[in-house]
């Protein structure tokens, strides 16, 4: 929260989307819930290994269809990502991995900006 009101302090727009599931994260990244004048994405996740981090839920709680497992990759941005000319900015330890980062690139992304190590907890 304290991003957007900064950026907003500069004259951005801003929209935040709370993602609480994978498939929410989904129809962020395939622009199905995203404002078609977006120039940035900004993605503030937890990340390990090039991946983003997601809580796993139980069984019960996925939908139908919805990716399973506590992580999102390469291979799923590759999957579901469409944004075309979209600059993203992901602040997750380890997401500037060159596999997450070329399959940004691959599905559309102008630009993609992440951190390429882990980062101390003591700089947040």
């Amino acid at each position: 929260m304290q991003y957007a009101l900064l950026l907003e302090s500069f004259g951005a727009r801003v929209t935040l989307h709370l993602i609480g599931r994978l498939n929410d994260l989904i129809d962020v990244l395939s622009g199905e819930d995203l404002d078609d004048r977006i120039d940035y994405l900004m993605l503030n996740f937890h990340g390990d290994e090039g991946r983003f981090c997601m809580t796993e839920l139980g069984e019960d709680f996925y939908e139908l269809n919805e990716p399973r497992g506590e992580y999102f990759g390469p291979q799923e941005i590759l999957n579901y990502c469409t944004l075309k000319d979209v600059k993203v900015i992901a602040s997750g330890c380890t997401l500037d991995e060159k596999q997450l980062a070329t399959a940004f690139l691959k599905s559309g992304c102008q630009s993609y900006l992440a951190p390429d190590d882990y980062i101390d907890g003591s700089t947040i």
